[in-house]
């Protein structure tokens, strides 16, 4: 048999330009100098990113928190976050009582990190894929709830439409709800 391929990933690299390396499934991507390498991406990432900003948010994280409580029927729902980054719709899902809740993110560090940040609860599963390539096993049940923060501040600049399209049509089920329902863009 050939041997086992490393799937490719995308991680920040120190000069601020993303960069395709060979990784695994834990996000353990390796590119030259390993480690030392992650680690100065790492670093570059939260330096040239509005994540922090985000995270430190207080009003807007409470807005996600109370939100997903309306949205997430507690023991019944599936839930996907496409485009996790750290993992907090994941955990606020999770909170809200959402049976299962699977994150998907595409790039190997923030997969890592989302991976770190909820690995006290079972419930969730982090994935470092693009929602396009991702494909429920077989068994699997289709997802009631889609989450997803796609959304810059053109509101459609980060392909969400095409992506909740996709996963409307491949991964969730007929009735499924999503968060945000809706959007307004003002010029």
């Amino acid at each position: 048999t050939p041997p086992k391929q490393s799937p490719k990933q995308f991680v920040l690299t120190s000069s601020g330009a993303w960069a395709v390396v060979d990784g695994d499934d834990d996000g353990d991507a390796r590119v030259g100098g390993g480690d030392a390498v992650m680690r100065d991406a790492a670093q570059q990432l939260w330096r040239t990113t509005t994540w922090l900003d985000m995270l430190n948010d207080r009003a807007r994280n409470a807005a996600y928190a109370r939100a997903m409580r309306r949205v997430v029927q507690s023991g019944v729902d599936r839930v996907l976050d496409i485009g996790a980054g750290c993992g907090i719709l994941s955990m606020y899902a999770a909170r809200a009582g959402a049976t299962g809740v699977v994150g998907l993110e595409e790039y190997a560090l923030s997969a890592r990190v989302a991976r770190e940040a909820t690995a006290s609860d079972a419930t969730i599963s982090v994935v470092n894929a693009r929602s396009d390539a991702y494909a429920l096993e077989q068994g699997d049940q289709r997802f009631s709830v889609l989450v997803s923060e796609l959304l810059d501040s053109a509101l459609l600049g980060e392909g969400w439409l095409c992506v909740a399209r996709d996963a409307r049509a491949r991964l969730l089920e007929p009735n499924s709800r999503s968060m945000p329902r809706r959007a307004r863009v003002f010029f």
